[in-house]
């Protein structure tokens, strides 16, 4: 079964679940920079803004910080600080990429490194707590999505995506992923 639960989000790209309750979702479209919240009712409000293209995003193991993807607009990892209450604080460019590498989707590791799909450059970057970044994967064709893997899937591997195509890659990080 399925049913529309909002109505008036733009361009929906992106959507992660809240530690209270809601989804925030995420529109890339050029000249774009809010996230959208929406609740269980369907309400709809602008959680934040100053993330220019906003896509990918995870929140931080404490989830006191979501991390979102910029990718055509102030192109790299961001960082907007979350309140105990769930409010968005000032976000801010954490990482910066070059700025045809088209960040795309993220996830993030038990040790708090969080995993970004480079598209144009068919990359996986990790991007460390301290901000380090090391390209873990080239040739990984158009990179989008990706996700630790669960179950029988290896649990130290992201499963990755690519734009346009119909692949499903695995990129072995050797660190246990979360479900984020």
């Amino acid at each position: 079964m399925s049913a529309a639960i909002a109505d008036g989000l733009g361009a929906p790209n992106f959507v992660v679940t809240t530690p209270w309750g809601t989804t925030m979702v995420s529109d890339d479209s050029t000249g774009t920079d809010t996230i959208g919240e929406v609740t269980l009712d369907g309400d709809v409000s602008v959680w934040a803004q100053g993330v220019p293209t906003p896509n990918g995003m995870v929140f931080s193991l404490d989830n006191r910080t979501l991390c979102i993807a910029a990718t055509f607009e102030g192109v790299g990892l961001w960082r907007v600080p979350v309140s105990e209450e769930g409010e968005a604080g000032t976000p801010e460019q954490w990482v910066s990429f070059g700025a045809a590498s088209t960040p795309d989707g993220v996830a993030i590791d038990s040790e708090g490194s969080v995993y970004v799909a480079l598209n144009i450059n068919d990359e996986i970057a990790q991007v460390k707590p301290d901000g380090t970044v090391t390209i873990i994967a080239e040739g990984v064709d158009k990179a989008a999505s990706l996700a630790f893997g669960q179950g029988e899937y290896d649990p130290c591997s992201l499963y990755v995506t690519n734009l346009l195509g119909a692949q499903v890659w695995r990129v072995g990080v050797g660190v246990l992923g979360t479900e984020n």
